[in-house]
């Protein structure tokens, strides 16, 4: 719960400036966010047979989340493996959700689903899924079709990592989807 709280705490100074800086924007161009509960973020979470699923982690207030979204709203529309489903998920509560939107709509159409929640609705299911995530934000994280855990970048994205991580699921998606047998489940070098 400690750790909930402190991401509270960040959420609510950020907060002023999110809806400040959702004044601004056009807010043109894109899908919007469709807010799910716990149950939508499981669902969400679970990546459909036989296909990779990519979820990143964002929140209007976090700062280098906001800062990395061009470069990699950039990469997430042209995707090297076809197999691949996307899903983005704001974590943002519910007055700073206009700020998401704000934040989304500079960006113009993303591929997959977008998604908010708040932290309570989508911790359990994130922790479920890669038990190291201590709520750092931004987050991208690699499933492979069968549900396991294939690259972790706690922090700004390195597409680099990620594109390796995709390369590596493409050539021996036995292999990429085992972390028993690929040898390093977190995806660190």
């Amino acid at each position: 719960m400690g750790m909930q709280a402190g991401v509270r705490a960040k959420a609510a100074l950020w907060a002023g400036l999110a809806c400040a800086f959702s004044a601004t924007a056009e807010g043109r161009g894109h899908q919007g966010l469709t807010s799910v509960d716990t149950k939508g973020v499981e669902e969400a979470l679970r990546p459909p047979p036989g296909r990779l699923l990519l979820v990143h982690l964002w929140a209007s207030w976090c700062r280098p989340c906001v800062s990395e979204w061009p470069s990699l709203a950039e990469w997430l529309r042209h995707p090297r493996d076809r197999r691949l489903d996307v899903v983005t998920l704001a974590i943002d509560e519910a007055d700073t959700r206009p700020a998401a939107e704000a934040v989304l709509g500079r960006l113009g159409r993303l591929p997959g689903r977008v998604l908010a929640a708040s932290l309570d609705d989508c911790y359990p299911a994130l922790r479920a899924l890669d038990p190291e995530w201590d709520g750092s934000l931004p987050t991208t994280i690699l499933v492979g079709a069968d549900g396991h855990l294939l690259l972790a970048e706690h922090g700004l994205t390195r597409l680099d990592a990620l594109e390796k991580a995709l390369g590596a699921a493409a050539k021996d998606p036995i292999r990429a989807s085992d972390p028993k047998r690929s040898g390093s489940e977190r995806g660190d070098p």
